[in-house]
């Protein structure tokens, strides 16, 4: 900051760059997060197919 505590251009755009940079790797985590539950979701989904074959119709 300056001496009137004030952000120089410079400093705001690096802010800004920081700031995206944070909110990029937020979304790519949720991302990977999304992911890996959909991988879980159609594991149980296969599983619960497989007993319900073994055992009769559960449906």
């Amino acid at each position: 900051m300056n001496k009137t505590n004030e952000f120089t251009p410079a400093q705001i755009k690096a802010i800004r760059k920081i700031i995206r940079d944070e909110i990029a790797r937020h979304d790519k985590r949720l991302e990977r997060e999304e992911e890996m539950y959909q991988q879980e979701l159609k594991e149980v989904e296969a599983e619960a197919t497989m007993t319900a074959r073994d055992w009769g119709d559960l449906d």
